[in-house]
């Protein structure tokens, strides 16, 4: 059972959906998380998935992801 969390919103300027995908599936289950582009914005949407709560994308990986 999937039971949605928070949501991010973060820029989209120089990061790659496919790149913040892969980077978000490597510290979470692929399932406790969807991404969305809305104009130059990424909505990140978080699940809790068997009773583990995701961990959220950082302003530091965020940077790293933009270079």
């Amino acid at each position: 059972m999937k039971q949605k969390t928070m949501q991010q919103i973060i820029p989209s300027n120089f990061i790659d959906k496919h790149k913040l995908e892969d980077f978000l599936s490597t510290t979470n289950d692929p399932s406790s998380f969807k991404v969305t582009r809305k104009l130059d914005k990424y909505h990140i949407q978080y699940f809790i998935v068997n009773g583990k709560p995701p961990r959220e994308l950082s302003w530091e990986d965020v940077a790293m992801l933009k270079r």
